[in-house]
């Protein structure tokens, strides 16, 4: 393999796993019964913040991953793990 085609393959592998923590972020949020303004007023964070964490712009910190777990009732792997 090429080294330009393996990270070609590295790329996508990444952003399949954000993909994934994405998607469980959102799910989590959604069966939670939370829209994003909710979640991000029990937080203490702006409703932009929690959108870009639902689409892999940003990622919460150590802390923040452990409060929104508490939050939507999840383990913080659950949510988090790659």
């Amino acid at each position: 393999m090429t080294k330009k085609f393996c990270r070609q393959l590295r790329k996508i592998e990444l952003e399949t796993c954000m993909n994934t923590v994405d998607r469980r972020f959102k799910l989590a949020r959604i069966a939670a019964g939370y829209s994003q303004r909710t979640l991000a007023v029990r937080l203490g964070v702006s409703e932009h913040i929690v959108s870009k964490w639902e689409t892999g712009r940003l990622t919460p910190d150590a802390a923040m991953r452990n409060r929104v777990a508490v939050e939507l009732g999840k383990q913080t792997w659950e949510i988090f793990a790659r």
